[in-house]
């Protein structure tokens, strides 16, 4: 694997690091065990994660973090999927919030300006066929 392609996969693990531990936290928030459906998660609310507060929004099948002092976004917008699953879109959100560095690094692997995730998901099929991430069907995980 490159060195580029290795910085790459390494903003991915830190995307699904932080996807982890939002949504370990927000479960901690709510007393029972959160339904697939998200029926018993409030639509909007707070949390914390290593000093930094969270607002977390409820959308459709999944939920979008925001760091509140900050630009970092986490959407994790499939919750049945698993919370190491991530996809073009959640990538491209992320990409996005980290501003200059994101778009560096998206450069550096071939993703020119435009909208991010449509070129990601070719990045993400090709990382998969080289057996470098695996491909659960229009989801992704790490190996």
């Amino acid at each position: 694997m490159s060195e580029i392609t290795s910085k790459f996969i390494r903003y991915i693990e830190k995307f699904v690091f932080l996807q982890n531990a939002l949504w370990q936290e927000l479960g901690s928030t709510i007393t029972e065990p959160i339904d697939q459906h998200l029926l018993n998660v409030p639509r909007t609310g707070l949390i914390q994660f290593r000093n930094t507060e969270w607002q977390y929004q409820k959308h459709g099948g999944g939920v979008l973090f925001k760091e509140v002092n900050g630009k970092m976004k986490i959407d994790f917008h499939k919750v049945e999927k698993g919370e190491n699953s991530f996809d073009a879109w959640g990538l491209a959100t992320y990409f996005g919030a980290l501003g200059g560095d994101g778009r560096k690094v998206l450069k550096s692997v071939g993703i020119q300006k435009g909208p991010y995730d449509d070129q990601l998901d070719q990045l993400l099929s090709n990382l998969a066929d080289q057996n470098i991430l695996i491909n659960k069907g229009s989801f992704y995980q790490l190996k």
